[in-house]
């Protein structure tokens, strides 16, 4: 096992989207492999450092129950993008602690955004 629990081929990137080019860009833009789960699964065994989380695709409902499902696991950071148009929704995962962006800000600034903390 890796540092921190993360086994050595295990994804350190999840995005939770069924948006292929999605996935894409964050690999580029991040440059390293993302894993993938639709809206309505679940994180199975993964135990990534990174959530991004596709709200839009999501809804409420869902964002609750996997923000709940990957921090049981581990406690990775959790990011969320959605709508300009669905504030109501944006509000909601802030209230859970996920870190949201309007889409158009999340793909306009990935790299800044998904940046490692320090800590």
């Amino acid at each position: 096992m890796k540092e921190g629990g993360i086994i050595p081929d295990e994804p350190r990137i999840l995005l939770v989207s069924t948006d292929l080019q999605a996935r894409v860009r964050l690999e580029a833009a991040l440059e390293a492999p993302v894993a993938t789960r639709r809206p309505q699964q679940s994180p199975g065994e993964l135990r990534p450092e990174l959530v991004v989380l596709d709200l839009d695709q999501l809804g409420a409902e869902d964002a609750t129950r996997w923000a709940e499902a990957v921090r049981a696991r581990a406690t990775p950071r959790v990011v969320g993008f959605f709508s300009h148009v669905d504030a109501e929704l944006g509000d909601h995962a802030r209230k859970l602690g996920i870190e949201t962006f309007r889409r158009g800000r999340f793909w306009s600034s990935v790299r800044e955004i998904l940046r490692p903390h320090p800590g």
